[in-house]
């Protein structure tokens, strides 16, 4: 079965700490690389930058995700040590006497009594890589998908966010929201427009990006 990304990369990383100045050179790269998406605002807001109100419900969510994560891990031990109890042979007896009293039919149950275990237990096996492989490509899908939503998010939807951290739950008048959410609405669409399409004129270019930045 050939190895998932994930699985590549953590062998990767497992070759490069094997080599100490590799490893540094990885770790200062990292550093390098977090500091840039943080400077560029792909990261998400660090707790001390959240609000009281935004803190509290994010740190709902990663209980109820950690809770749920711990749920599935238990219900996979459960049916791995479920499966290998079913399928364990039992102890064999002593040979007795009695033993050579023992017609060919009941040798040939028997046997295909064990080949039928046998073939179960592969089988078993086989579902359980499966099942584990079907969980991965769902786990893959599903960041996917919230990259895909985050790509496709409205910029009043990212604006409100952006507002509300502005704010941080100070006592402001509505006019000034209404005024804010307008400035970052405006301020994306300035943004999206200076990636999609070149400005012919430098002047008009550089005021844009002025007011781009102040967002």
């Amino acid at each position: 079965m050939p190895l998932s990304a994930a699985e590549r990369m953590k062998r990767y990383r497992e070759r490069i700490k094997t080599d100490q100045s590799r490893h540094a050179e990885y770790l200062k790269n990292e550093r390098k690389r977090w500091k840039r998406r943080r400077e560029e605002n792909k990261l998400p807001p660090l707790v001390e930058d959240m609000t009281q109100k935004h803190v509290r419900a994010k740190r709902r969510f990663w209980r109820k995700e950690m809770k749920e994560r711990r749920r599935k891990q238990r219900e996979r031990d459960d049916m791995i040590k479920n499966a290998s109890v079913m399928i364990s042979p039992p102890h064999s007896p002593r040979h007795s006497s009695n033993d050579e009293n023992i017609t060919p039919e009941a040798k040939r149950g028997r046997k295909n009594v064990k080949k039928e275990r046998a073939k179960s237990y592969r089988r078993i096996k086989q579902l359980e890589q499966e099942l584990l492989q079907k969980s991965r490509e769902a786990e893959k899908f599903r960041k996917r998908y919230h990259r895909l939503k985050k790509k496709t998010e409205k910029p009043e939807k990212r604006a409100k966010f952006k507002v509300r951290l502005m704010l941080k739950e100070s006592a402001m008048r509505s006019k000034l929201k209404q005024a804010l959410l307008l400035h970052c609405v405006v301020a994306d669409q300035i943004k999206r427009k200076m990636k999609s399409k070149k400005l012919m004129n430098q002047e008009e270019k550089r005021i844009l990006s002025s007011v781009a930045e102040r967002s």
